[in-house]
């Protein structure tokens, strides 16, 4: 019988899926034992989550680019990986110094900023960075705007601080709802929407092309995941719609 070759596709295949079980059990394994220290636990889900859309973006122009591409990407990948587990590793000193960079961190936040940047826009393309690029040109350019636009202004150093180290920058409140409950559901829609996966328990899966839907008979209730993941169960339940949990009565 004939071997496939280690193909580039294959090679990027077998990274994305290793980089894919990775997030997925921490995930699973935080939500079940307990999360970790804030920063171990934000900096681990963003350390994965670029190299799955880098590893993606070259899987897709797999046929296409040429070896600097190539270099280029992974570099991205490397970089993107380091500046952010710096704060797994380095979390203590990072929150004894309480906002204060040192002349390492000061170019690990340019390199966590630009690697974000791009992979949020081979993720989703260009209106979010557009938008972000904005607002840290309005932090930084206050002085120079008309009206009511102007304000005293920020230095680099601290707009860097404030985005790399901060509590309300880059691993703010919406990146520990992403690590620890969004991934969770993100992971569940996954399972869900797979149309391998046969019937359960007395529930009725419907796999489709956005969310998978199971109808539980037991209890009455419904379940059904999507971009507005919704959970109903009796009288009372849930409701997860733009990140926001709701109790239904």
């Amino acid at each position: 019988m004939r071997r496939a070759g280690l193909s580039r596709e294959n090679v990027l295949d077998a990274l994305k899926a290793a980089a894919a079980v990775s997030l997925a059990l921490f995930s699973l394994y935080s939500a079940i034992f307990g999360v970790f220290q804030d920063m171990v636990q934000k900096g681990t889900h963003l350390s994965i989550v670029p190299l799955i859309v880098f590893l993606a973006s070259c899987r897709r122009s797999a046929g296409e680019s040429g070896f600097l591409r190539s270099v280029v990407d992974f570099c991205l990948m490397a970089g993107a990986f380091a500046v952010v587990f710096y704060h797994v590793v380095y979390y203590e000193a990072v929150a004894n110094r309480w906002g204060e960079l040192t002349e390492l961190e000061y170019w690990l936040a340019i390199g966590c900023i630009a690697a974000l940047l791009e992979a949020t826009r081979r993720a989703i393309g260009w209106a979010i960075v557009i938008l972000a690029l904005v607002f840290l040109l309005y932090a930084l350019l206050g002085p120079y705007l008309p009206g009511m636009l102007a304000h005293r202004g920020y230095s680099v150093e601290r707009v860097l601080s404030q985005l790399y180290l901060g509590g309300g920058g880059i691993f703010g409140t919406p990146l520990g709802v992403s690590a620890t409950f969004v991934i969770v559901i993100i992971i569940y829609g996954a399972f869900l929407s797979d149309p391998r996966h046969g019937p359960a328990d007395r529930g009725r899966l419907h796999p489709g092309g956005h969310a998978g839907r199971a109808r539980a008979r037991e209890d009455g209730g419904r379940l059904a995941g999507g971009a507005p993941v919704r959970v109903v169960h009796g009288k009372r339940g849930r409701c997860i719609h733009n990140n926001t949990l709701n109790l239904l009565d």
